[in-house]
């Protein structure tokens, strides 16, 4: 058997992987706070040719752009850190910033998660006028009847991050860094964090994904027919 064919296989395993995320990536354009993600690979040599085999997947941390929305809820972070999420699960990590209170005026994700202050989830007056400040402080009220109500508890890890998507905006810490007060970064009261996605760019990816895989079909075709006709002049000259 021609090892070519297994070499082409890699390689079109290798675009299969690229066009899952970049699909993904393009379908959670519009998605607050999302991060993009692209195949961490690697390449080794073998006797018969040179090798890619998928490793996993490699998130892009980089800050979105900032979308001015007016809503007092909307909180987008500028920097380096994440929100501390409460779920079923445990505690996860978050940049999407679309809040929103639930029917316990509880501050929470678009997904229900309470999201947590430096005391715990935070719990706000009905109809109450809200201040967020930069350095996350939350207060109510207007004028001199203004009061502070807790500070919203925003960490970041040593880099390189060890986080995992785990679905719903939310990432799951991996390593075994422990989550630290983010120093180097800032809040910002009545904006969004746009997903850090060119979707110009990642429809020219698919077209590049595209060609190359139709590269490696045609590859893996052409070695297939050679085995093909191989195996059929030996069956006649036997």
């Amino acid at each position: 058997m021609n090892s070519g064919i297994y070499i082409a296989a890699s390689g079109s395993l290798m675009q299969e992987k690229r066009l899952e995320l970049a699909t993904n990536n393009l379908a959670n354009a519009g998605t607050v706070g999302y991060k993009r993600d692209s195949v961490l690979f690697e390449s080794f040599l073998a006797e018969s040719g040179a090798y890619v085999v998928p490793l996993g997947v490699k998130t892009d941390f980089s800050n979105g752009t900032m979308k001015n929305t007016g809503n007092e809820l909307d909180i987008a972070l500028e920097g380096d850190g994440f929100f501390s999420v409460k779920t079923p699960n445990g505690i996860r990590y978050a940049r999407g910033g679309n809040l929103k209170l639930n029917k316990d005026n509880i501050l929470v994700t678009q997904a229900g998660y309470p999201v947590l202050g430096e005391a715990g989830p935070v719990r706000l007056p009905s109809g109450a006028d809200i201040t967020i400040s930069s350095s996350g402080e939350i207060l109510i009220g207007t004028g001199l009847d203004i009061v502070p109500v807790g500070t919203l508890k925003i960490v970041d890890f040593p880099k390189p991050y060890h986080l995992e998507k785990e679905g719903e905006g939310l990432f799951m810490a991996t390593g075994k860094e422990k989550a630290k007060k983010a120093k180097d970064v800032l809040i910002k009261q009545g904006f969004i964090e746009v997903a850090n996605i060119n979707s110009l760019k990642e429809m020219i990816t698919l077209i590049d994904i595209q060609r190359s895989y139709e590269s490696y079909q045609k590859v893996i075709q052409s070695i297939d027919s050679i085995n093909e006709k191989a195996v059929n002049d030996i069956a006649r000259v036997g």
